[in-house]
């Protein structure tokens, strides 16, 4: 049994608020009143809960469900400015690197469909993709040293 997400204050966050609905519920009298109502209130009532239940516990929170990232592409077009102060800077980290994580570089006009798949409208752009191909974009500082910190808090 995996408990490690008993230690995620986003779940004892879910729970606490699962708590506060009852307690608001249990105060308003709804429960007492629950004999006496009618049969679609009833149905709502339940279907109320039910869709609770799914928001909180299956509609998947991307940082928490982000896998192992399998590869790391950056994204960059050869007149942008932005790209042009970057790139040094993306060279300097993807050659001290030698982490499991794949890296790659590709130019905008050889990023072929990845360009929409990924939804890409910015440059430069530092995207992650784990092994379900969900993806996670850097948006931590455009230097050596941030792109380091980054990938050594993802434990790689």
């Amino acid at each position: 049994m995996n408990l490690s997400k008993f230690n995620n204050s986003s779940f004892l966050i879910k729970i606490f608020a699962l708590l506060v609905v009852a307690i608001i519920i249990n105060c308003l009298g709804v429960f007492k009143k629950w004999k006496k109502s009618k049969l679609w209130v009833k149905s709502f009532f339940i279907l109320i809960l039910f869709l609770l239940f799914y928001i909180m516990f299956h509609i998947p929170n991307y940082k928490e469900n982000f896998g192992n990232p399998s590869s790391c592409t950056y994204y960059y077009m050869t007149n942008c400015g932005h790209c042009k102060r970057f790139t040094p800077e993306w060279d300097s980290f993807a050659q001290s690197y030698n982490g499991p994580i794949k890296l790659k570089k590709l130019e905008m006009n050889d990023a072929g469909s990845d360009l929409e798949k990924y939804n890409i409208k910015g440059f430069p752009t530092v995207l992650l993709v784990d092994e379900q191909g969900e993806t996670k974009e850097y948006d931590g500082p455009r230097t050596s040293d941030g792109l380091n910190n980054f990938f050594l808090s993802l434990g790689n």
